[in-house]
């Protein structure tokens, strides 16, 4: 499952096969047939859930009057980025132009690299030029800005501009060309890496599946020569979908960024429900810093808690870690969760993360004092023997400017 979703109860649309091994189950609903009777009673469980979610959103319903619920408004590329990730540069990926049978994926992973902030080349609304000439010059221009390409490979290669290829070939052999001479000007981290998807099985509109199953490397090697360096797949889209932007993840060129908490910015002061006064406490201090303190809330349903919760892991530009009798463990854990803020759903990382290690004191407060894992906390603030967090105490940790603190 998608990690924002992990540990979360769900509601199974299947048998789970023997041993739970997966691959191995027994599907309700299958390429557009019931396979199963308890599809339909899913289904209604599933919607007199939503239901129920919807009249505490808008009101429950009085005297057997119906509840009107509000029509949602029109889904955003992406949510609204913190002020220093609209500034963070943007990594261009290309993704190559299809013919009409993958327009549909083509599209899904357009979304998905947009919603993550990546700049996808050649755009949306571009198209490659009819003549061969212009046309490699226009592709070659595309690949000239990237290190990925992304390929998907259908039935159909497309249209073929005036004396050239079909364009869904015309972009792998360009792709290839491109990264041979990267590879021969012995420039290290210059060269282009082609994800292609050739997905084992094709389905039509209505969801039947149109051939048999394909071997994707054949579906690639009848097109165009492999290369050591690509990658290949053919299970589903969703599943290709994850491992591109894994990939992406992966290899991500570091990006620094001034490692403290800016003023006018919004700052989500995590903690346990142990820790609650000193953490209000906090964020008076943070307050009075020009710093706007978001607090998590502790009363509630679990899974709105827990919702809550990661809605402020992606709004927050930084975040702070109140440790007073809270355990190590919740420290350790917590800060590596934000070590992976991709995964949080955020389009940028954490300007700052830093951990305020609070009243009372202890040997694992000052061995992580002493040792934080830097690659997870940026600065740690030792307030453990000292009053209450006056905001002098947090000078260093707050900044108006880009200048480092002292």
């Amino acid at each position: 499952m998608p990690p924002l979703l992990r540990g979360q109860e769900g509601y199974r649309f299947f048998t789970p096969g023997p041993k739970h091994k997966p691959g191995t189950e027994e599907l309700f609903f299958d390429r557009g047939e019931i396979k199963d009777p308890q599809f339909k009673t899913r289904v209604r469980s599933l919607a007199k859930y939503l239901w129920s979610q919807a009249q505490a959103v808008d009101g429950k319903p009085q005297n057997g009057a119906a509840v009107a619920v509000a029509a949602p408004a029109p889904a955003a590329s992406a949510p609204p980025a913190p002020a220093a990730a609209q500034q963070a540069p943007l990594r261009t990926v290309y993704l190559a132009k299809t013919a009409g049978d993958m327009q549909q994926a083509y599209l899904r992973l357009a979304e998905e690299l947009g919603r993550r902030r990546y700049n996808v080349v050649p755009a949306g609304s571009e198209t490659i030029p009819v003549e061969a000439d212009p046309a490699h010059q226009f592709v070659d221009d595309a690949l000239n800005k990237v290190d990925i390409s992304i390929h998907l490979l259908g039935k159909s290669l497309g249209y073929a501009p005036e004396g050239g290829d079909p364009i869904v070939k015309l972009q792998l052999i360009r792709a290839a060309h491109s990264d041979e001479r990267r590879r021969a000007n012995a420039a290290p981290g210059t060269s282009l890496r082609r994800l292609i998807w050739a997905p084992k099985i094709l389905e039509q509109a209505n969801g039947g599946q149109a051939d048999d199953e394909r071997d994707p490397l054949k579906v690639l090697e009848g097109i165009a020569p492999r290369q050591d360096s690509d990658k290949v797949e053919g299970d589903s889209l969703s599943k290709f979908v994850d491992f591109v932007l894994q990939h992406l993840d992966r290899c991500a060129p570091v990006v620094k960024i001034p490692a403290w908490i800016r003023e006018d910015t919004r700052v989500y002061v995590h903690h346990r429900p142990e820790d609650a006064n000193y953490a209000l406490q906090l964020a008076e201090a943070l307050q009075e810093l020009k710093v706007e303190p978001v607090l998590p809330a502790l009363e509630g349903d679990a899974a709105e808690l827990a919702a809550f919760h990661q809605q402020n892991l992606r709004d927050c530009e930084s975040v702070l870690l109140c440790w007073g009798t809270a355990s190590e463990v919740w420290v350790r854990a917590t800060a590596r969760e934000l070590a992976e803020w991709r995964k949080l759903g955020r389009t940028a990382q954490f300007s700052c993360r830093s951990v305020v290690a609070c009243p009372p004191p202890g040997d694992r407060k000052a061995f992580l004092l002493k040792l934080p894992p830097r690659n997870e906390v940026d600065i740690v603030v030792d307030l453990t023997a000292g009053p209450p967090p006056y905001p002098d105490k947090l000078r260093n940790l707050v900044r108006k400017d880009e200048a480092q603190p002292e």
